[in-house]
């Protein structure tokens, strides 16, 4: 396809015509200047991860090799288990406080639903109340 392109003047062209009628020729400018600056970020970033590892071999590990042992129930472990205790009781929290709402939501709606006793208030309506 590359090939063919370059071979061909007319469809680069004609593909850079459609750019300009797709993007607006106003916002090329800024879309090169966006990726140019963004290659440049790249570039550095890239240089910058092969400086940090210079004692690294050609397999990726590293050249010489490390001491070390495995020490059970370490601080890692014990932060995880704090943290998984708290995560706990957030949620229990959390649930709580939902059934909370959700007894009070419902209260409200079974004091809407009942009928109100307007008559009661209604020195009229009481009186007729008794004649019956």
């Amino acid at each position: 396809m590359g090939r063919n392109l370059l071979d061909n003047p007319l469809l680069l062209i004609i593909l850079l015509l459609i750019i300009v009628l797709v993007f607006g020729a106003k916002r090329l400018p800024d879309a090169a200047r966006s990726v140019g600056r963004s290659m440049r970020i790249f570039k550095t970033e890239v240089k910058e991860m092969k400086d940090d590892n210079p004692d690294k071999d050609r397999d990726g590990g590293p050249a010489h090799p490390l001491e070390g042992r495995v020490v059970p129930g370490d601080d890692a472990s014990r932060h995880s288990h704090d943290r998984q205790a708290q995560d706990r009781q957030s949620y229990d929290r959390q649930a709580q406080d939902r059934q909370s709402y959700d007894r009070q939501a419902q209260d409200r709606q079974s004091q809407d639903r009942q009928p109100h006793d307007d008559a009661s208030h209604d020195p009229q309506a009481r009186e007729s109340r008794r004649d019956v």
